[in-house]
């Protein structure tokens, strides 16, 4: 099975190195590494050229065009079968296409789901799910508008290429954050087979990114991929949606009223609450 690997880059020309040295220790070397550079101020030389049979690719966007765009571009690049999308600073493990193909093999996945590490805003490296009902829930379409996204990455997952669906390739998020999200839902709600892996074989970075201003965007963009969800025809049941828009409103509070929005939120929602209390309690069982 052959794959590609995208990785957008925003400032991102000195991760290049250390990502390759990564791939050079992974057991596989038989893809192809796209990387879309999406800062014009720094040009990355873009002629091609293979390290063992690992073949590395670079191309620059002429204008600063946000990362659902330089995914999109990546995926339409891509020759291969299967597509992993990094973040310029994650980690995968070196057993990591090893241990995802198998499970695609086993259950002819549409996307496998590895397991792996996060850290937290105490700087702390914790485990993206703890249980197997935290893990099963990656698969289940609802707990993604009741609570959010139940993927913390895409590094996390080998997707089959033809299985992406044409409208979010087409589309656009002008506001970084939700693009992911986005892509779940609508492969979801078109059938698409989610397979979990316990395996741990990735670790998410996110430390640079932790700020209000960051969960505002994140927001905005959260508010305008579901209004792109809607505008491409996908359907999903008025609860639902409604519970999404709901779900976003007490972010907004949270955001603007600290502990104070969150009370009034939840009063105002308490069916959201029982879901939230749900998940909590998931996760220290």
């Amino acid at each position: 099975m052959n794959f590609s690997v995208i990785i957008p880059l925003y400032r991102g020309k000195r991760y290049i190195n250390r990502i390759i040295n990564s791939f050079n220790k992974s057991e596989r070397n038989n893809f192809e590494i796209i990387f879309i550079n999406d800062f014009p101020g720094e040009k990355i030389d873009d002629d091609p050229y293979f390290i063992g049979n690992c073949k590395v690719q670079v191309f620059n966007n002429n204008l600063n065009s946000g990362i659902h765009y330089s995914r999109a571009k990546g995926i339409k690049k891509a020759k291969n079968e299967y597509i992993l999308i990094l973040d310029q600073d994650d980690f995968i493990g070196r057993s990591f296409f090893d241990s995802q193909i198998k499970k695609v093999l086993e259950y002819h996945a549409d996307v496998v789901v590895a397991n792996g590490f996060f850290y937290d805003n105490n700087m702390r490296k914790v485990k993206i799910y703890k249980n197997q009902l935290d893990l099963r829930r990656t698969n289940c379409l609802p707990f993604y508008f009741l609570y959010g996204n139940q993927i913390v990455s895409p590094g996390q997952c080998l997707i089959k290429k033809s299985s992406i669906p044409h409208e979010w390739l087409e589309s656009k998020l002008d506001i970084n954050g939700a693009d992911d999200w986005l892509l779940w839902v609508m492969m979801l709600v078109k059938g698409k087979k989610f397979v979990m892996n316990d395996d741990y074989l990735y670790t998410h970075n996110n430390l640079e990114h932790n700020t209000s201003d960051d969960e505002n965007k994140m927001i905005q963009s959260s508010n305008a991929a579901l209004e792109l969800f809607e505008n491409k025809g996908y359907k999903i049941s008025n609860y639902l949606f409604n519970a999404y828009k709901r779900k976003l409103k007490i972010r907004e509070l949270v955001f603007k009223k600290g502990r104070i929005g969150k009370i009034i939120g939840y009063t105002l929602n308490p069916d959201l609450l029982l879901c939230l209390l749900y998940i909590k309690s998931v996760k220290i069982i």
